[in-house]
């Protein structure tokens, strides 16, 4: 870790994953791709993870235990409730970057 006044500190940075159309398919289909890179981003300890959907907290929880993501320490939030760093989603218009707190848009 870096000794200066902009330095990260481990689990500064947060970042979300939208369930439909990112993490499942519209056919309601896990994306392994999409589950692959959520992976990625929760084994390097220097993120913490959130998951979110239009469709609420429970939908998404839902789908969090269908996919067998419970045990990776993800956080099941409203959607834009909270800043993020980084969020992964399908639909999302740049300009609603500021409506939904997010720094960068990864759109899959």
């Amino acid at each position: 870790m870096r000794n200066s006044r902009n330095s990260i500190k481990k689990s500064d940075l947060k970042i979300a994953f939208d369930i439909d159309r990112c993490l499942i398919s519209i056919k309601d289909t896990p994306n392994y791709n999409n589950i692959d890179l959520l992976w990625w981003f929760a084994r390097s300890t220097d993120f913490e993870i959130y998951v979110w959907s239009g469709g609420g907290i429970d939908y998404a929880q839902r789908w969090i235990e269908k996919l067998g993501l419970t045990h990776c320490g993800i956080k099941i939030i409203e959607k834009g409730s909270i800043p993020m760093d980084i969020v992964v989603d399908d639909e999302i218009d740049p300009k609603d970057c500021e409506k939904i707190k997010a720094k960068v848009v990864i759109k899959v």
